[in-house]
């Protein structure tokens, strides 16, 4: 039997390392950054921290103890986890069915399921496993009371009660819940009465954690009762990651209302399933389908009430608990195929569609998540910018990847790398440009970090703004401004030299095939279309849909026209900004033959506004000027009866 079991837990860990190797590879995601950061520099940060999910701070501390910056120890942690967690649900799962085979399936298939895999390669999400390995182990400890009640056994289960509630006491309640059912349904189960008491005590200690830590009540879902339809949108989600690959979700967004109606559909259906089998099916298989059904569905439902605008996939962290009910239903019934080949057959195909969906999502998150890549990034940036909170980064580029790699982690990779041991000393990190604008304006006057709030400088310096660019492949580029340019080396930059760094044919003419508006038009690149937008400038709208046609937008759009309809143009780069905006549109001085810049142009006879977005470019300060002449002599849109006149056209 021993040696069966050795057997079973090499191969069982052989397929976890298998599925999940790769996962060494990766970096720190979202929240590790900021509770590494907090176990280095501000330890008692780090315990105030989610103060909901102590176990969270727990695991951080010990990890950091043990590895430091060692990255491939802190995520070879959450394979092992993954894998120690299998065995105990297998362990679990054989104690409740009393059947062998269906508690090594449900090891073997949790090993490698898909369903809560953010909690195999993100340390903060870690206390998923520890918690399942703790409430595997509380349950099983309150059966060994049940089968035999001494004052060893009951202080046994009510301390790994107790354990379960400090780890997280907010999901205590769902774990609570399924126990108190599957005790019901097995009278001489358990000790009903001290079951109560201390199903009672655990539930009281959450709602005063939560009332004690929490900001808010925890009752957000009250205020939010028409988002309940995301509880069945993500339901359905869950099941179907099982066997199909799904984009990962994660959203705040309304829920699909079609995807919702089917998800209700699933779990009416299956409600009926649970009515007919309580009058046709054995005792056993109610008591095991009901209770990992009401796991399922309450394990997810805890966060829902907390958070539920967010819809999500399988894969979600939120769904790491309620995996262990859907696997063990599946390994339940994979076990009641009454043909052993069949069986055989079924359970190696499913083991391995749960390899390939995991390895899937893995490789999909591993051009964002590499170590290497991350490391890369933050370093170019360390190398470009000096200490100081007056410095601001922006980075703009794959909205993806900024999303990702840099709104995610915040600032507090650099702050590693930098030593920064003070929120104070911290740099601003800027990845939307309404920000970026509200911080530059001086509208935004002070940021948050950690919950405590620092002031920003006002006015902010745009020369202390250091600008980035980061494609889809993570690679980053440094966009400095012309200031910047000076400041490392470079004392004079004339047109050419600044040509030169825009790396731009000073000769190469395109011609022009339509105008969109009067700061946009379309060229023709090597038997390609491309849209331009014009830099430094901004025009009344014409043709945006969202808006009305504007006043004098249809002036600025003809004197466009007249400028360079049926021309041939050239276009230049600026070295401060990026190569194209948000819309994909590309960034360009625009030239005619005769060496006329056509943005200029546009502002000197008053047909267009000068316009920074969010970084200075090269000839802002000449822009600013034309603008303000233009303005003083009162000539296009500054007339005074400017609109009247355009109405009356």
């Amino acid at each position: 039997m021993k040696k069966e079991w050795i057997v079973y837990i090499a191969l069982l860990t052989l397929l976890g390392m298998i599925c999940f190797f790769p996962v060494t590879q990766f970096a720190f995601w979202k929240d590790d950054w900021w509770m590494y950061w907090t176990a280095t520099y501000d330890v008692k940060s780090l315990w105030l921290a989610w103060a909901l999910h102590p176990g969270t701070n727990v695991v951080h501390w010990v990890l950091y103890q043990l590895f430091h910056d060692w990255i491939i120890g802190w995520q070879s942690v959450g394979i092992m986890l993954r894998i120690v967690s299998s065995i105990v649900v297998s362990k679990w799962v054989y104690r409740m069915t009393k059947n062998k085979t269906t508690g090594m399936i449900t090891g073997f298939l949790f090993a490698v399921t898909p369903l809560g895999a953010d909690a195999v390669g993100w340390v903060n999400i870690y206390l998923m496993s520890i918690l399942i390995i703790a409430y595997c182990l509380t349950w099983m400890k309150w059966k060994d009371l049940g089968e035999r009640r001494t004052m060893k056994n009951t202080a046994i289960a009510v301390i790994f009660l107790l354990i379960s509630t400090i780890l997280d006491p907010v999901r205590i309640i769902p774990f609570v819940a399924c126990l108190l059912w599957w005790s019901l349904m097995k009278k001489t189960y358990i000790p009903k009465k001290l079951l109560w008491i201390s199903s009672a005590g655990a539930i009281a200690i959450a709602v005063a954690w939560a009332k004690w830590f929490s900001s808010g009540n925890g009752l957000e879902f009250i205020s939010h009762p028409h988002m309940i339809g995301n509880i069945f949108h993500s339901l359905l989600n869950f099941f179907l990651t099982m066997f199909v690959p799904l984009q990962e979700i994660d959203s705040r967004i309304p829920y699909d209302q079609m995807w919702a109606r089917i998800g209700i559909g699933m779990v009416m259906i299956w409600i009926g399933v649970l009515v007919y089998g309580k009058r046709k099916a054995s005792k056993e298989t109610w008591e095991i389908v009901s209770t990992m059904s009401l796991w399922i569905v309450s394990m997810y439902g805890i966060n829902w009430i907390v958070q539920p605008q967010i819809t999500i996939t399988g894969t979600h962290r939120y769904m790491a608990l309620s995996a262990v009910g859907a696997v063990t239903l599946l390994a339940y019934g994979i076990a009641k195929i009454q043909y052993q080949w069949m069986q055989m057959i079924v359970f190696l195909s499913i083991l391995a569609l749960q390899m390939g969906l995991s390895y899937r999502f893995i490789a999909r998150l591993a051009p964002i998540r590499n170590a290497t890549i991350v490391d890369a990034i933050w370093k170019e940036i360390d190398a470009h910018i000096p200490r100081g909170n007056d410095i601001a980064i922006y980075i703009e580029g794959d909205e993806t990847m900024v999303e990702y790699e840099m709104k995610s982690s915040g600032i507090f990779p650099l702050a590693m790398i930098k030593r920064l041991k003070d929120p104070k000393e911290f740099p601003l990190l800027m990845t939307d440009s309404k920000e970026a604008t509200a911080i530059t304006t001086g509208q935004k006057k002070s940021v948050e970090i950690l919950g405590k709030t620092y002031d920003i400088p006002v006015p902010f310096d745009q020369n202390n703004i250091y600008t980035f660019s980061l494609d889809e492949k993570g690679i980053i580029t440094f966009l400095p401004t012309v200031q910047q340019l000076n400041n490392s080396t470079i004392q004079q930059l004339n047109n050419e030299t600044i040509q030169q760094l825009n790396n731009s044919p000073t000769q190469q003419y395109y011609d022009v095939i339509r105008v969109v508006d009067g700061d946009t038009i379309v060229v023709l690149i090597e038997g390609k279309k491309e849209t331009v937008r014009l830099i430094g400038i901004d025009t009344p709208e014409v043709v945006d849909p969202r808006k009305p046609v504007q006043c004098f937008g249809k002036e600025a759009s003809n004197k466009t026209k007249e400028l360079v309809s049926g021309k041939r143009v050239r276009l230049d780069k600026d070295v401060t900004q990026q190569d194209r905006d948000t819309y994909k549109r590309l960034l360009r001085y625009v030239y005619l033959e005769d060496n006329t810049l056509v943005n200029k142009i546009l502002i000197d006879e008053g047909f267009a506004h000068e316009y920074t977005y969010v970084i200075p470019y090269t000839l802002q300060k000449e822009f600013r000027e034309a603008e303000r002449q233009a303005s003083n002599q009162k000539i296009g849109l500054w007339k005074d009866d400017a609109c009247k006149d355009a109405l009356g056209k």
